[in-house]
């Protein structure tokens, strides 16, 4: 389901997320030596651990270089992200950050952020990604 199909866009919401502190976690986390290899086994520990620590997350993934997911929790509605912009950003190198949507899993406020993941040279080989509540 894209995001337009699910609710109407808020851009005047106000945030009370520390939404860069979650986007420089997510850095962070994109650089563990352990994610770079893109495991499967690797990304559904880390992820899942990450995800119990920070309770304005309600969905976070990783996906390849094609688009496909290495993990979603939770699952994700669609097979593959390469038409979404979150991942064509952070494919590109860049960190993403939504405008605020209804979440099509929560039906509430969130904002979507998303950054490459990048081997040793700099490199770009995957992404990770997040839905932030804000509500």
């Amino acid at each position: 389901l894209a995001v337009e199909q699910v609710g109407i866009r808020r851009a005047n919401q106000e945030v009370k997320v520390n939404v860069a502190a979650i986007q420089e976690w997510l850095r962070t986390t994109a650089a563990d030596p352990r994610l770079i290899a893109l495991n499967r086994a690797e990304h559904e520990a880390k992820l899942t651990s990450l995800l119990r620590t920070k309770t304005e997350i309600e969905a976070i993934w990783s996906n390849r270089l094609d688009g496909s997911f290495i993990f979603s929790l939770p699952e994700a509605g669609l097979l593959n992200a390469k038409g979404r912009e979150w991942w064509k950003r952070a494919i590109a190198g860049q960190v993403f950050q939504s405008e605020v949507y209804v979440s099509a899993i929560t039906k509430q406020l969130c904002l979507t952020v998303s950054v490459p993941i990048l081997e040793a040279h700099g490199k770009v080989v995957g992404v990770i990604g997040a839905d932030i509540s804000i509500s």
